[in-house]
């Protein structure tokens, strides 16, 4: 469905609001990529924390964050849906029947999947207004120094949260977005640098491994960016399979999903 640049030329000329979702590294990995696509673009745009607008063009950062588990940008939606024009960058949405149903023309929400797609689709009153676009961790630039170091070992690397599914964890494991130095804090989110340097922090980590065994989607798709042989898991919901096979399946032939 072309590509993120190509949805992006219509904003060229306006002054854009970047409101983050709040998260882990892998949402700080969302928000590198967003912002090297933004800057390589040469948009206009600013990063402001959660609040309420009247007349502004927001976008809201991708992630997985309105599936009803959570609520940042279900709140963000609700409050600012009504005189504003919305953009949500790409997101895995489930579990939202009634806000997905209220939203108007002024609101375009893009997902990262085709079962997040389908079901925005069938609800989206403006399903112009639905868009399907890659995951924009995937947008990541400048790396060949991690994807050039040679690997060794295993990491295994698997959700502690409340995404977790029912698994025994490995006695190695080591959840990475979670972890010291790639943890991000509260105000990490809203300076572009500390973006930047968690972010790579997490390849430089990744990029000490041969082999990736997660089921954090975004340790998949930074160790598949490092051309690494990913094995990736389930999470507690579909989320994973999904962004597996919409973007990782054909385009990295090392990344596996294992069910």
């Amino acid at each position: 469905m072309g590509s993120v640049e190509e949805f992006l030329q219509e904003y060229k000329n306006r002054e854009i609001i970047y409101v983050p979702n709040p998260g882990n590294a892998g949402d700080l990995m969302i928000a590198h990529g967003t912002f090297q696509v933004f800057n390589s673009m040469g948009l206009n745009w600013g990063i402001s924390k959660q609040g309420k607008w009247i007349g502004k063009l927001l976008f809201y950062s991708g992630g997985g964050n309105l599936v009803g588990m959570y609520g940042s940008c279900r709140d963000f939606l609700i409050k600012n849906k009504d005189k504003n024009e919305i953009v949500v960058l790409p997101h895995t949405v489930a579990n939202e029947d009634p806000l997905i149903k209220s939203l108007g023309e002024n609101i375009k929400i893009i997902c990262r999947e085709e079962t997040s797609y389908k079901y925005v689709r069938k609800l989206m009153k403006y399903k112009e207004n639905v868009l399907l676009l890659d995951d924009m961790a995937l947008h990541i630039k400048g790396i060949e120094k991690y994807k050039s170091r040679e690997g060794k070992g295993v990491l295994n690397c698997f959700r502690t949260d409340k995404e977790a599914p029912d698994i025994k964890i490995p006695a190695d494991n080591v959840d990475v977005s979670r972890k010291g130095l790639h943890r991000a804090g509260r105000g990490a989110r809203y300076d572009v640098g500390e973006v930047e340097r968690i972010s790579l922090s997490v390849f430089d980590y990744l990029s000490r491994f041969s082999v990736i065994n997660t089921n954090r989607a975004h340790m998949a798709i930074g160790g598949s960016l490092l051309n690494r042989e990913v094995n990736m898991f389930p999470n507690s919901y579909y989320k994973n399979r999904a962004i597996y096979d919409y973007s990782l399946k054909d385009s990295y032939l090392n990344t596996r999903y294992e069910d």
